[in-house]
């Protein structure tokens, strides 16, 4: 089975070494055909456009699609208007004939990113998270008429850590690190 991964700094690993990141992890324990097309800094409208090279030509059997913190962060775009590029993505997948995993994004920890990103002081993570909380419902209120599945990697994440400190699974309050990319990884699967 062929699997194209499409999405930003967490799809892609970053700020880690690329071998340490979920998508990674996960072909390594799957043996399936995994290809991270993550690209750090990456909007929906941007994989909107790489979509096709990206994506459809490499013809897989599973296009695993994660965005909208970048969009939300620092363009300030809502929920629906980010949704609009997710379904032209899915729409593009099952005019190929292509299985569509949504992947919710995951939340910032806010005094983490408030103490490591201040340089981005501007930002308010609060309203961020809000946001990612918001479309994170309407990923999932869409799945069905939309026909993709999702993985709810914002809650398994949230779920999974309950008690424990956050800020140990981040990079920077935004970036995983390798502990959460390991706990990522074993959220996928097909």
């Amino acid at each position: 089975m062929k699997i194209v991964c499409i999405g930003s700094d967490i799809t892609r690993g970053f700020p880690l070494d690329q071998a340490q990141g979920w998508v990674s992890l996960w072909r390594e324990a799957s043996g399936y055909d995994i290809v991270n097309m993550g690209e750090s800094g990456s909007t929906a409208e941007h994989m909107v456009y790489r979509f096709k090279a990206d994506v459809l030509d490499e013809k897989p059997d599973v296009a695993v699609i994660t965005t909208g913190t970048i969009d939300f962060m620092h363009y300030f775009k809502e929920p629906l208007e980010v949704m609009e590029f997710l379904l032209h993505m899915v729409k593009s997948c099952h005019d190929h004939g292509i299985r569509v995993i949504v992947v919710t994004p995951m939340l910032i920890d806010i005094p983490a990113a408030c103490k490591v990103m201040a340089g981005d002081a501007c930002i308010d993570y609060e309203a961020v998270n809000r946001t990612l909380k918001k479309y994170r419902e309407l990923i999932l209120k869409t799945a069905e008429s939309a026909g993709y599945e999702v993985l709810d990697i914002q809650k398994k994440f949230e779920d999974a850590i309950v008690g424990q400190d956050r800020a140990s699974y981040f990079v920077d309050g935004i970036h995983p690190n390798a502990k959460a990319h390991k706990l990522l990884a074993s959220f996928a699967t097909i």
